[in-house]
């Protein structure tokens, strides 16, 4: 298994047991990969156990019903987790930034947007604001211990990733 010395094997194994995480086809969980916008709905609506709708997918002309990823994409656009550009496309084989992820874990834990983020990556008034500031609520991890960057365009490796999705179980399962 390529988990081997991985920092952060426990808490991909634990999630594995559990069916909220999975690897790739090969046995393969490639823990320093990066994340794609398709890659993290399937994770985050496998992990809340959200039911898949497909006809929200009518939104996302890139987005087939049958393709792997369908489920996630249309149970997180049905809860209005994500949404997609505004030429109606997802882009799920996209890496997924930052920006983009915090905007999803920010709309599915509700959050608002925190008063203490002040990254000089992220201005007032770009879209992102709002979730990168709200995530300086449950203190996600900043780019590189860089407390003044936000690191927004930066890609989110699935290490990250694995680390909030544990963190969001948690919390969606303590709201519920």
């Amino acid at each position: 298994s390529d988990l081997e010395g991985s920092e952060f094997e426990r808490e991909i194994r634990t999630l594995a047991t559990y069916q909220l995480l999975g690897g790739y086809e090969d046995g393969t969980f490639r823990p320093d990969n990066t994340v794609t916008r398709a890659e993290f709905c399937t994770m985050a609506a496998t992990a809340l156990a959200l039911p898949a709708d497909h006809s929200v997918l009518d939104q996302f002309s890139d987005v087939s019903a049958q393709s792997w990823y369908a489920d996630g994409i249309s149970a997180m656009a049905d809860m209005g987790f994500i949404s997609g550009y505004g030429d109606g496309t997802f882009r799920p084989d996209s890496t997924v930034t930052r920006a983009e992820f915090a905007a999803m874990i920010a709309a599915a834990l509700d959050l608002n947007a925190g008063t203490a983020a002040s990254f000089r990556d992220v201005a007032k008034d770009t879209w992102y604001f709002a979730p990168v500031s709200a995530m300086t609520v449950i203190n996600t991890q900043r780019c590189g211990g860089d407390t003044e960057k936000a690191g927004v365009i930066s890609s989110l490796s699935i290490l990250m990733g694995i680390i909030v999705i544990t963190s969001l179980v948690i919390r969606w399962n303590l709201s519920q």
